[in-house]
């Protein structure tokens, strides 16, 4: 189920992964399941990190990748993130990531929009792999996160 805000009210819907509304998707049991937002889902799994920060330190403190990407379908296959940019003294730039390199994988885990991607950046420390496609070909790039 979806419970949908829209101004001053909200109304609960049968969430089928396609709206485009924004939300919060709840389990049948009542559990939060994740939010939605412009048709993209975020699990709660990767939100838990940061609400955690948040409710110990009053702020969160997150790695930053340093790219300007954009969602894309690669090859019509599944989704994944090119990189648009990469911001000047960057974790990115350090590990030689380039314009145009499209990201697949963060630690392991296979990036399937913007919100999952965000979400695996900002929780990550230290070195971490990256899966790229450059020039058609598949490379492991490992990235310095810090947390700032």
């Amino acid at each position: 189920m979806l419970l949908a805000a829209s101004g001053d009210s909200s109304r609960l819907v049968v969430w089928t992964g396609g709206q485009q509304e924004n939300g919060v998707v709840i389990t049948l049991d009542g559990d939060v399941a994740g939010f939605t937002r412009y048709g993209q889902f975020l699990a709660a799994q990767h939100c838990r990190p940061l609400v955690e920060q948040i409710i110990r330190n009053g702020f969160v403190k997150r790695a930053e990748l340093g790219v300007i990407a954009t969602q894309t379908d690669t090859q019509g296959i599944h989704p994944s993130i090119r990189v648009d940019q990469v911001a000047h003294n960057s974790a990115a730039e350090s590990a030689g990531i380039k314009r145009g390199d499209i990201i697949h994988a963060v630690a392991g885990e296979p990036i399937v929009d913007l919100p999952t991607f965000a979400a695996a950046i900002a929780m990550s420390r230290g070195a971490t792999k990256l899966r790229i496609e450059r020039d058609g070909e598949m490379i492991d790039v490992m990235v310095n996160l810090q947390p700032k």
